[in-house]
């Protein structure tokens, strides 16, 4: 990767709150036995894709995904609620060996023990996630900042304890492609 990663600094941590880094997150394997994979999940997993890339909103940093994907999901833990100030974030996990940052060098931000969130520090576009203690070997990306995003649906929905009540009735909101008329 880049010579970042090597650096160490204090983790901000807060003793009150529940640490998500002491928990492994569980393989989706079991899951996917029990549940019908859509038809995008289905041709996700069999074609190859050429070499995903991505970028930050600036477009400063860039990386590439040289290999197939873990798993893809959504996030609704609280870290990742605040730091992308949003519900939840949707990740794409990918083996650390698979990812390789193509341009650019991304700030850090430790936002609890273990857990490195790489972002632009030009933008400030949240890029990846790497937590040797929760995820030994893969970067997680951020699947918004993908180049093809819909290669790449989400397979699970994780963190729900934290998530806002309202998200479990978000499906009955109106919905409009861009605005909604005047």
């Amino acid at each position: 990767m880049h010579g970042l990663h090597s650096v160490r600094v204090h983790d901000v941590y807060d003793p009150n709150r529940p640490l998500i880094a002491m928990v492994r997150q569980p393989s989706f394997d079991k899951y996917r036995s029990q549940a019908t994979p859509t038809d995008a999940q289905l041709k996700c997993r069999k074609r190859s894709l050429p070499m995903p890339q991505g970028r930050c909103h600036c477009g400063a940093c860039v990386y590439a995904i040289e290999g197939e994907a873990v798993r893809a999901s959504i996030c609704h833990c609280s870290d990742c609620q605040r730091c992308a100030g949003a519900h939840a974030v949707g990740w794409l996990a990918v083996p650390r060996a698979a990812f390789r940052l193509v341009q650019g060098e991304p700030a850090i931000y430790r936002s609890s023990p273990g857990a490195e969130r790489w972002f632009c520090g030009a933008c400030g576009t949240g890029l990846y996630y790497i937590n040797e203690d929760v995820l030994p070997g893969i970067v997680d990306v951020q699947i918004a900042t993908l180049d093809d995003p819909d290669a790449y649906p989400p397979e699970a929905l994780m963190q729900l304890a934290d998530a806002p009540a309202w998200v479990a009735t978000l499906h009955k909101l109106p919905r409009f492609e861009r605005f909604p008329p005047d």
